[in-house]
């Protein structure tokens, strides 16, 4: 009998499918010819701002800026929707910074074709400490540097402060919000049919890729809502990008938590080694 009842991605809608599709690729490759079902549930509904003012307010900011920033792919592809909707292109020669592998794999062949693309080089320092430990050395002094910052709502203040201190002259934007998945949406009775069938009858569990420590919070709240046993979360494996999220996994009842690095390709071959592993 088979470990896991299927594969949860709980990334938001425009990210899901992708991942989805190439979790499902390499599923195909075992040699076992095992088959788990991979389902989405897009615990953060990114809700983004659409005002021709704040368009207008980011290009205009982009044309005197030393550095553009991104605190998520979201960020990314939110802001590139944005201007893209009031019919504004992308600078040229653009140094761009961002936390981590996905935001630099969303910016991959997209209208944004940075002069340089700064990360952090090490996967255990995809945050924005690891981002300003790498940006420090980049300018020989960050006074009177134009930084444009672009994220949600709440941002990544810690990195803004870092800047700032150093002297550089920052303009945030604030590009989308975060809302929960809404309790009526059926993908939660996607997720109570799951438990009742597969858990409670056979005793088996997801497995949960988690991106978020903030979706990890959600998750908590609809299980909660739906009367499900959190023995279930308890049973289930958390696979997770950073290891604040695994301390949020851990906090609404998971027992079992992994850290992989972020990156579609990386996490659907890890999924695979996974399930491979469980056989």
């Amino acid at each position: 009998m088979r470990e896991y009842s299927a594969i949860i991605v709980t990334r938001p809608r425009a990210q899901l499918e992708a991942l989805k599709q190439a979790i499902g690729q390499e599923l195909s490759r075992l040699k076992s010819g095992l088959t788990l079902p991979v389902l989405g549930l897009p615990l953060l509904e990114i809700v983004p701002y659409r005002s021709a003012e704040l368009a207008q307010a980011i290009e205009r900011s982009l044309r005197h800026a030393d550095l553009l920033t991104f605190a998520s792919p979201n960020a990314f592809l939110t802001c590139d929707q944005l201007l893209a909707q009031f019919g504004y292109a992308w600078p040229i020669g653009l140094n761009v910074a961002v936390i981590g592998g996905g935001s630099e794999q969303t910016i991959d062949g997209s209208r944004l074709v940075p002069k340089t693309l700064i990360k952090p080089t090490n996967p255990d320092k995809w945050d924005s400490e690891g981002l300003w430990e790498t940006l420090k050395p980049f300018n020989e002094s960050w006074q009177g540097q134009q930084v444009v910052m672009i994220h949600g709502d709440g941002g990544r203040a810690l990195l803004a402060q870092r800047l700032s201190e150093a002297g550089a002259l920052v303009d945030e934007f604030s590009v989308y919000q975060r809302q929960g998945l809404p309790e009526s949406d059926p993908l939660w009775g996607a997720m109570q049919l799951l438990y009742e069938e597969q858990f409670c009858q056979l005793e088996q569990a997801p497995i949960w890729i988690l991106s978020s420590s903030q979706a990890c919070q959600f998750l908590g709240q609809g299980i909660d809502r739906l009367g499900i046993s959190k023995t279930w979360l308890h049973a289930s494996l958390a696979l997770v990008t950073h290891y604040r999220i695994g301390q949020a996994a851990q906090a609404i009842g998971f027992s079992r938590v992994e850290e992989f690095t972020p990156g579609d390709e990386s996490i659907a071959k890890y999924v695979a080694k996974v399930v491979q592993r469980a056989l």
